[in-house]
């Protein structure tokens, strides 16, 4: 049986994106429960994980349903109590905390209510990590109908970036497209271009923007000899 104590110390270190937004929070808890309910659920007393599922997402009642606890605790779960979830999609450790609200029987088995997370922690794994630039960067996407948008950088790494665009852009991107162009604007003399895979796009919450994630594709020598200098001059990203 895994230690609740040992999996929060693992995750601590691992780069992770906070899901934040209502709409997202609950559009990623739905997906978790009808691709993978299988979840793991500990609590700080108890220092061991245990085995339930996702039964059901009550947006209404700002409350998500879990099943029984597998194997049991020696002390019943109770309103009030604290606890640590552990999931997964496509292989991206999801993790989130959440309150004890109430409980059902249903023959002899108990279901319980808690409340809807405030935050969501979807780990990623990432070979490079990424850095933060102190001044604002603007970055020219060339779409795959030959677009522009313009951005402006929100972190990079030796290996892709994250990029901040208008809405506009989730009308005709989405994961997997490769863009024929992607250039940072390192300095005022000096670019990186190469060709850019979106990893993952999405809306951010409470603003008329888009965030981008991609890797870079076909970055020759001398841009990544710009890139490199670039990113050595920059703080890691919180």
């Amino acid at each position: 049986m895994r230690s609740l104590k040992e999996t929060l110390e693992r995750i601590k270190t691992a780069t992770a994106s906070l899901i934040v937004g209502r709409a997202e929070r609950i559009a990623l808890l739905t997906r978790l429960m009808s691709e993978s309910p299988a979840i793991s659920v500990g609590r700080k007393r108890d220092d061991n994980l245990v085995s339930s599922s996702l039964l059901d997402i009550r947006a209404p009642d700002h409350t998500l349903w879990i099943d029984e606890l597998s194997p049991a605790l020696s002390v019943p779960l109770e309103a009030g109590d604290r606890l640590s979830v552990f999931g997964g999609i496509d292989g991206t450790p999801v993790s989130f905390r959440a309150v004890v609200r109430d409980y059902e029987m249903s023959q002899g088995l108990p279901t319980y209510a808690l409340g809807l997370p405030r935050v969501l922690r979807l780990q990623r794994h990432r070979v490079h990590p990424r850095f933060v630039s102190p001044r604002p960067i603007p970055v020219y996407l060339v779409g795959p109908n030959a677009n522009v948008l313009e951005g402006s950088l929100r972190d990079i790494s030796l290996g892709g970036l994250g990029v901040s665009v208008g809405l506009s852009a989730l009308k005709t991107l989405r994961r997997g497209v490769r863009l024929p162009s992607c250039t940072v604007a390192v300095s005022s003399h000096d670019a990186v271009q190469a060709a850019l895979e979106v990893r993952y796009i999405r809306a951010e919450p409470d603003s008329a923007r888009a965030f981008i994630g991609g890797r870079f594709v076909q970055l020759n020598p001398l841009h990544q000899a710009r890139l490199e200098r670039f990113v050595d001059s920059l703080k890691p990203a919180a």
